[in-house]
């Protein structure tokens, strides 16, 4: 928020817009080919299902050639292709599916081949399943089973058969044992310095080993997974750098008398998704009223200027602060 007084100009708060301080796009990736590239995560060291349980990760699809019944992001289970012993997420040409033997249920999203980011939950009590795609609740119903506890966990492939394989990159694992909300999942997606020691979370995996066959989990569980038929070398079948998306990132906003005349500037480090900046303007903080909009970069890993002219402000004092709006109409203020 800034303060214009209009005999005397006045710079009222300084500040940082979002919420995180590091950005995943400078950390790393894992890609899977579409033959039989998946990372073991436990086989018997942790068990999910028979509980509550909350999944989620970034992903990003490059083919789906030998998906077979969709490609497996990450799936749960006794090792038994029999109702409720298996579950997890899986990708369509058509859109994502939170994979249950028995009973999916699936969202209709066209897949662009870029990343995003999914949460799925299961509430053991009501058997109540929840998937959330890009911060938003897509799916929100019940089943007529429990999914039961089971001792595999893989990325990439079945834990009953030998298909589906996942081909594209995936990263930021976590894994709870806790239902997290959706409101968690949204706000929390862009956060890829969460505390590992976080209540309920049973193992987060950054993808940033950059080398070798263990993926190392950040929490002091000891889940390591083990990297099982990647090529380990190249641009595929092997550890990348990661292009997931970068927060909305406000690095600054001024504000300058010039004559009668405020004007206002910002800069972005980072943009994902940005519509674009409503300028408000209040004498009280209190009440606001729209005197602007200027539009955002859309998605940008390099610095970007903005600046906004209030040829008429207000006798007195005058606040300003920015509502940046994402391309799906969510937003957040900068104060």
């Amino acid at each position: 928020m800034k303060t214009i007084n209009t005999r005397f100009l006045f710079l009222y708060l300084l500040f940082t817009f979002f919420l995180t301080s590091t950005t995943l796009g400078q950390g790393g990736a894992l890609h899977f080919n579409k033959d039989n590239d998946h990372v073991v995560l436990s086989n018997g060291a942790f068990s999910i299902g028979g509980a509550d349980f909350t999944v989620e990760m970034w992903y990003k699809v490059t083919d789906y050639a030998n998906a077979g019944p969709g490609g497996r992001i990450f799936v749960l289970g006794t090792g038994a292709g029999n109702t409720g012993q298996a579950a997890g997420v899986a990708v369509f040409p058509g859109g994502i599916n939170f994979l249950i033997y028995g009973g999916d249920q699936g969202y209709p999203a066209t897949n662009d081949f870029g990343w995003h980011h999914v949460g799925v939950t299961y509430q053991h009590a009501g058997r109540a399943i929840k998937l959330v795609l890009d911060g938003v609740e897509r799916v929100n119903t019940t089943i007529g089973f429990d999914i039961v506890s089971g001792s595999k966990v893989n990325l990439g492939q079945s834990t009953w058969a030998s298909d589906g394989y996942f081909t594209g990159a995936l990263d930021e694992v976590r894994i709870w044992n806790t239902v997290r909300t959706t409101s968690q999942i949204a706000d929390n997606r862009y956060n890829y310095s969460l505390d590992p020691a976080s209540s309920g979370l049973m193992a987060y995996y950054h993808f940033d080993d950059g080398s070798g066959a263990t993926l190392t989990d950040a929490t002091a569980n000891g889940r390591n997974g083990t990297l099982t038929n990647f090529a380990l070398s190249g641009g595929t079948s092997n550890w990348i750098s990661s292009d997931a998306p970068l927060p909305v990132e406000l690095v600054s906003f001024n504000a300058t008398k010039l004559n009668s005349s405020t004007v206002l500037s910002w800069a972005t480090a980072t943009e994902v998704e940005n519509y674009g900046f409503e300028v408000e303007r209040s004498s009280d903080k209190n009440s606001w009223e729209l005197v602007g909009f200027v539009s955002g970069a859309g998605n940008s890993n390099s610095t970007k200027e903005y600046s906004f002219t209030d040829a008429k402000p207000l006798s007195g004092k005058n606040y300003y602060r920015l509502k940046q709006i994402d391309t799906d109409r969510s937003f957040e203020y900068s104060s």
